[in-house]
């Protein structure tokens, strides 16, 4: 268990330094895989019949890494103009999970602030194979406002979660 709160507390320092910005953030969903070169190769042609810029971004990014010591945060921007692009990304995300034999995923967007319905904090997300959930509440100087560990059966989280692993 240990692992997916590694991965959760990577997110959270991840998303610091880039997809949170004071006053806005970028969706995104980070699967986290170990890869190799194989892995790699059918990750990038999944990724390059969706979209085929970010196919080669991502295999850049991806020689960035030592695959063979360390887990990859693979990172997807989450934001959506109609239903049917979040269906299309939830498919490829799906695929990808399957291809990379992902260990877990993260998503970084905003969620309804627990002291002002009316408000939306920054968030990050995190479920893991083995079926733990952590879910981080910030305000939007990134200070934690709340952290809370669930399993993936409880209730109260299912609305949060994706269907990809």
């Amino acid at each position: 268990m240990a692992k997916c709160k590694n991965y959760h507390e990577a997110a959270i320092e991840g998303a610091n330094d880039g997809i949170f910005h004071g006053d806005h953030i970028h969706p995104t969903v980070m699967i986290w895989a170990s890869l190799n070169g194989e892995k790699i190769k059918k990750l990038v042609e999944k990724v390059a019949e969706y979209d085929a810029d970010y196919a080669d971004d991502l295999k850049e990014m991806l020689e960035e890494y030592d695959t063979d010591v360390e887990d990859i945060p693979i990172p997807f921007p989450f934001s959506f103009a109609t239903e049917k692009e979040f269906e299309d990304a939830e498919v490829l995300l799906k695929d990808v999970a399957t291809i990379t034999e992902a260990k877990a995923y993260s998503f970084i967007v905003e969620a309804m602030s627990v002291e002002d319905e009316e408000d939306t904090v920054p968030s990050v997300f995190t479920e893991c194979r083995e079926g733990k959930i952590y879910l981080t509440l910030f305000n939007w100087e990134y200070n934690k406002l709340d952290e809370e560990e669930y399993e993936n059966t409880d209730e109260d989280i299912q609305s949060f979660r994706l269907k990809i692993l």
